[in-house]
């Protein structure tokens, strides 16, 4: 007779590392709850979204400026209508006898307008 040996895992061996597994989880679970640096983002959403909520004192607020900005538009759209015709003529000569035209960081002249000679000296070294 020739005997043959095969080493067979059970299935208890592999119940047992699924236990091992779940211990190493929970130590690592407790290590970040020990932790309070580290705060779970659900957490934080739910802090940002009671905080975003406004408050009865701070609504009474905004409603009084949202009531307050449309009065003083209603104002000067009254007043804008006041404006005579002769004002706006008078506005756009003045923009019109702009020799130059100016932008931000840019500067743009006719050269034909620009009366001062540049001379350039010639030094000998």
């Amino acid at each position: 007779k020739v005997g043959t040996t095969q080493r067979i895992k059970s299935s208890a061996d592999i119940v047992m590392d699924d236990q091992e597994d779940a211990s190493k989880q929970g130590g690592i679970i407790a290590d970040i709850d020990a932790d309070e640096d580290v705060i779970l983002e659900e957490v934080n959403a739910a802090k940002d979204a009671q905080d975003d909520e406004p408050e009865p004192t701070e609504l009474k607020e905004v409603i009084e400026v949202l009531t307050t900005a449309k009065l003083m538009t209603e104002v000067v759209t009254a007043a804008a209508t006041t404006i005579t015709a002769a004002l706006i003529a008078a506005a756009t000569i003045t923009a019109a006898l702009r020799p130059t035209r100016r932008r931000k960081w840019v500067v743009i002249r006719d050269p034909k307008e620009t009366a001062t000679p540049s001379t350039i000296i010639h030094s000998e070294s």
